[in-house]
């Protein structure tokens, strides 16, 4: 570029120079200009002092067109850098089962508000920018955007989802190879825990009870490296229940392992727990390998049993198809080389990668309450490094890690990802399957934990409603009422009247609390059994949970939620109670103009001139056109204009244009009022709200 400005510069300036040997140009010199004696016989020279000025001249205009071109450059590089930095349009939205708000679809859609609402609007449905929208409303949205929405899972409250067995990361150079992560899955009684027992040369199920597992572990064994004795291989196995009490668990346990080991005894065949361990793998998309258990024992038919899987999609590689099957012996050890040896090289071609060098992120395997100890908690580290004196939160529950213990009970300073370890230092107990990260600050990781905390409350209430806690009665007249039968249990007896006083204040004109028993006390057995028996839910302040009454209460599925603060367990029960009224459409008073002038407009159509008098007017909106406290005209407000561009807001005392589809009758001094019709839950209280005619 510089190249050819220099040319261009210096053709002007031979040019200059030629003119000036053909014209005398006028110039003043100031009070150093040569006389007319003193420039005869000197034109040279004189034309020599022309030529330098010109040539100045010439440089001059050079440095200010390169200057221009300069910040012409810059101007160009700075709407590069923000075009840069403009936000994209996302080519997939996940959204929950709650949806999300208009103005947080427009920043995903890299739209405006504007054009979110105008999207709905065309298909009947008012909204506002601070409206929360279904997946229904976003998914009809981003169809006309041509974005595919993923609906989320459970993943986004916290709780481990399959995606989150593998964990990517941006810099290739930080990734390493990890261990894998393989579960054994299978029948109750056909070997799973003797394997696993054999593999880790140590006796597992001799602590569990009936000699039938009843938690779940996750344990890391050495495999040597035949190549290279100095570089052994790890590979962490999960444990699972295979009672048909634990299938919760066992699906939790699909959620963060890399493989599955199903076990199938080779005397005894596909069984009720082996389908449904084939099932959790199949939906989690988990690769499975079979091991045929008990070939050593009579009765064992591995052609038949090949043949039994084959019906639930597990062909064998020896009969065509893509699925491990291994023969071994879990007493004898036949065959588990061979099976170690499959498991590594599934994880070679699975090419398992993770980052030591980020903050650490896992799951809960299984967590317990321990009367010296206080919470403990068993993890799986899927990514990063979890040490000694990290903060950690995990759906809730959070607090520094105090100390960290492996498998085999001995003391660690840190764990890299996919070993498993028990740690110390959780305020509360955590739930398997729950997710756990590491924050920086006390101050982080205590607001992480209260928004969870708070979802997890919401998400539990909503479960309740939808269990009809509120149920259905005939009153002594005939009339349905609605009832929701409540067993309150305190601290003490003040504690127990000011709450049912505070419940009782409820507005009941649509749903009845009836309180079945209020007493001081912990929850015991009975208390658990009259709820069972009159379809109660039970309200705990401050109070503690027998471990029988506890154990009783998961049997029967009776749901209980401990309070410590009176205006929360108060808000609760009003959230349930209103869950069951449904949801209502309102109208939202918007704002308020006063027509100043009419202006004809294109196709025979009129425009008001407005003043926006109160609030803000919006479009589309619903608009009522008042005449001396007489409606004229109701109906959508087509477009809103500022100056000559078309707006979608104007707010207090600023002047607009309104033009509607079928009104022109306007004349001045008419008011508009403008409102949105929004979908709202129903409150318990008959609040009132402003009608258009209000004014």
């Amino acid at each position: 570029g510089k190249g050819k400005g220099k040319g261009k510069g210096k053709g002007k300036s031979e040019e200059g120079a030629q003119s000036s040997t053909r014209t005398s140009p006028t110039r003043n010199y100031g009070a150093d200009a040569p006389s007319k004696d003193e420039g005869k016989g000197k034109g040279k020279r004189g034309r020599g002092r022309y030529r330098r000025d010109e040539e100045d001249r010439q440089r001059d205009a050079m440095l200010i067109k390169s200057r221009k071109k300069s910040r012409a450059e810059r101007k160009e590089k700075r709407a590069e850098e923000r075009k840069a930095m403009a936000k994209e349009k996302e080519e997939i939205i996940e959204v929950s089962a709650e949806g999300m708000t208009v103005t947080e679809l427009a920043d995903r859609l890299a739209i405006t508000v504007g054009d979110v609402v105008t999207v709905l609007f065309k298909q009947g449905i008012m909204t506002t920018p601070t409206q929360v929208i279904g997946v229904d409303m976003v998914k009809m949205v981003c169809d006309d955007y041509e974005v595919e929405i993923l609906e989320a899972d459970e993943g986004a409250d916290g709780i481990a989802s399959a995606d989150d067995r593998y964990v990517y990361d941006e810099d290739e150079e930080d990734l390493e190879w990890r261990p894998p992560v393989v579960t054994i899955m299978g029948h109750v009684d056909h070997g799973k825990t003797s394997l696993l027992d054999y593999i880790r040369k140590s006796n597992v199920a001799s602590g569990e009870a009936s000699g039938i597992t009843q938690g779940i572990g996750a344990y890391s064994v050495l495999v040597p490296n035949s190549e290279d004795e100095e570089d052994p291989y790890y590979i962490t196995f999960i444990d699972t229940p295979g009672h048909e009490a634990f299938t919760a668990m066992r699906a939790r346990g699909a959620t963060v392992t890399d493989f599955t080991i199903i076990v199938v005894a080779a005397d005894d065949g596909v069984r009720p727990q082996t389908r449904e361990a084939i099932a959790h793998c199949q939906a989690a998309n988990v690769p499975i390998i079979v091991g045929i258990n008990k070939i050593d024992k009579e009765g064992a038919n591995i052609e038949k049993i090949k043949g039994e899987l084959a019906e639930y999609g597990l062909v064998s590689e020896e009969w065509g198809g893509d699925t491990p099957m291994v023969p071994i012996s879990a007493k004898k050890g036949d065959g588990i080389e061979d099976l170690l040896e499959m498991i590594l090289l599934t994880a070679e071609v699975a090419e398992l990668k993770a980052n030591p060098q980020a903050g650490a992120t896992g799951t809960v395997v299984e967590a317990h309450l321990d009367r010296n100890k206080g919470a403990v908690a068993t993890v799986l580290v899927q990514n990063g490094t979890l040490a000694v004196g990290d903060i950690i939160v995990c759906n809730g529950a959070w607090g520094r890690v105090r100390s960290m213990t492996s498998d085999l009970g001995e003391n660690v300073e840190y764990a890299t990802p996919s070993f498993p370890v028990q740690f110390l230092g959780l305020n509360e107990v955590p739930t398997a399957g729950d997710r756990f990260e590491v924050f920086e600050s006390e101050k982080e990781a205590k607001q992480k934990a209260d928004e969870q905390m708070q979802v997890k409350k919401e998400k539990s209430w909503a479960e309740l409603g939808a269990r009809d806690l509120v149920r259905s009665e005939a009153s002594a007249d005939g009339k349905e009422i609605q009832v929701m039968n409540i067993i309150l249990k305190t601290d003490v007896s003040g504690s127990c009247e000011a709450i049912k006083a505070a419940l009782s204040a409820l507005p009941q004109e649509k749903i009845e609390l009836r309180f079945i028993m209020a007493t001081p006390g912990d929850i015991s057995r009975s208390d658990v059994n009259l709820a069972s028996s009159t379809e109660s839910c039970i309200l705990g302040f401050n109070v503690g949970t027998f471990p029988a009454a506890a154990a009783l209460m998961k049997e029967l599925s009776i749901e209980c939620m401990k309070f410590d603060v009176i205006y929360d367990l108060v808000d609760e029960v009003k959230k349930v109670m209103e869950g069951r009224l449904g949801d209502e459409q309102v109208r939202e008073f918007s704002g308020e103009a006063e027509v100043k002038a009419v202006f004809g407009a294109k196709d025979g159509k009129k425009a008001a001139g407005c003043l926006v008098t109160e609030g803000r007017l919006v479009a589309p909106a619903w608009i009522e056109v008042l005449r001396k406290k007489k409606v004229v005209y109701s109906g959508h407000l087509e477009e809103l204009r500022r100056m000559k561009d078309v707006v979608k807001e104007v707010g207090a005392d600023t002047e607009c244009g309104v033009t509607v589809l079928d009104f022109t009758d306007w004349e001045e001094g008419d008011r508009i009022v403008c409102s949105s019709i929004i979908t709202r839950q129903r409150a318990l209280e008959l609040t009132p709200e402003r009608t258009l005619m209000d004014n």
